[in-house]
């Protein structure tokens, strides 16, 4: 009793070619990680940290290392501007997230006099935005 090793034209090649997968998968992978640090970027550097949230309703400010601010893109040059614009869009839409996006190199009394101005327009809210960091026992 010999054991065959020929195949007959029967049998049928039953395994799955996962190569042109995996190629089309490492394609996408690569586009996604060019793309994904083009989405949603701010227009000054942000400091990291390890939690952040996203809110529904924000009025976006921010502020540059020169001292100017905008306001949703509005250009506010100094304090007076910057809470004008900011109470018109506040009593647009009241209990409005106000999000500062606070270049990294600006000086303490500059965002200070910047938050007590978003206090003065009627901010009840304002929010610092950050890069997210992970691993630092956040859950991002």
């Amino acid at each position: 009793m010999a054991i065959s090793a020929r195949r007959s034209r029967h049998d049928r090649f039953s395994e799955i070619n996962v190569t042109p997968m995996a190629d089309i998968m490492i394609v996408l992978l690569v586009i996604f990680m060019l793309v994904a640090p083009m989405i949603d970027k701010s227009p000054v550097p942000l400091p990291t940290a390890a939690n952040g949230s996203d809110e529904a309703h924000i009025l976006r400010v921010v502020i540059y290392r020169s001292g100017r601010a905008t306001v949703e893109g509005a250009e506010a040059p100094d304090v007076l501007a910057l809470r004008s614009l900011a109470a018109e869009r506040l009593a647009a839409t009241p209990g409005t997230t106000v999000l500062l996006q606070v270049d990294q190199g600006t000086r303490y009394a500059t965002v200070s006099q910047a938050m007590q101005a978003l206090r003065d327009a009627g901010a009840e809210e304002l929010a610092l935005a950050v890069d997210r960091r992970l691993g630092a026992g956040g859950t991002s």
